[in-house]
């Protein structure tokens, strides 16, 4: 584990942080009867880029129509997905998007950073995640701290200072390995590999291939 991430997911958060409970609530699919449609449409669809999730909604929806025999029930759900400004069609958005992501993370994860190769690959960083703080008790220092969608479940992550801002940089920028790597001295760039394996390791982010 790097030093500057810690997992508290050996903890009961909703004890000390009964908020962190409450915002882990909102990672739950919105619309879990289309995961398994999801998957599919991913795996086989011809993939266009940039892959944006409201691209990816339209595409999905329209390859929904075409390919899948709904159900009553289904069938008022694209209606709602068609208007796109609806609850309905942002979740979809979100959900296209994390599970794009997941199937990224569930690849293998290159042993070496170092290689030329490896730096034009693009860092895509978990779109279900949210940065809030917690203070154990008053007086003590407030963490900054990571709520992101695991395999399984919802983790969070406490992030010391020094890593907050290389860690905030991934979630807010769209970067190649390369040029997250060239963001800092060539002296402290083993630290920040090492910083990138662990997020990696733990599907804080994932590697996709350059635009």
């Amino acid at each position: 584990m790097s030093r500057h991430l810690s997992l508290l997911d050996s903890e009961d958060p909703s004890e000390s942080f009964p908020h962190l409970t409450r915002i882990r609530e909102t990672f739950r699919p919105a619309l879990p009867g289309l995961n398994r449609f999801i998957q599919t449409f991913l795996r086989t669809a011809p993939q266009r880029k940039p892959n944006l999730p409201s691209r990816d909604a339209e595409r999905f929806v329209k390859w929904l129509y075409d390919n899948v025999e709904v159900t009553r029930e289904q069938e008022d759900l694209l209606v709602s997905l068609r208007l796109r400004q609806t609850a309905e069609y942002s979740a979809l958005q979100r959900q296209l998007a994390a599970v794009r992501f997941q199937m990224l993370a569930e690849k293998r994860v290159p042993a070496n950073l170092r290689g030329a190769d490896i730096h034009q690959l693009r860092i895509e960083f978990n779109p279900l995640h949210l940065f809030t703080t917690i203070q154990r008790k008053p007086g003590e220092a407030i963490t900054t701290v990571l709520l992101f969608q695991g395999q399984r479940d919802v983790r969070t992550m406490a992030i010391q200072a020094e890593a907050e801002l290389w860690v905030r940089m991934l979630a807010e920028q769209d970067l190649t390995v390369g040029e997250f790597l060239s963001r800092c001295e060539a002296d402290h760039r083993p630290e920040l590999i090492e910083l990138l394996e662990e997020l990696l390791r733990l599907q804080v982010v994932a590697l996709a291939p350059a635009v």
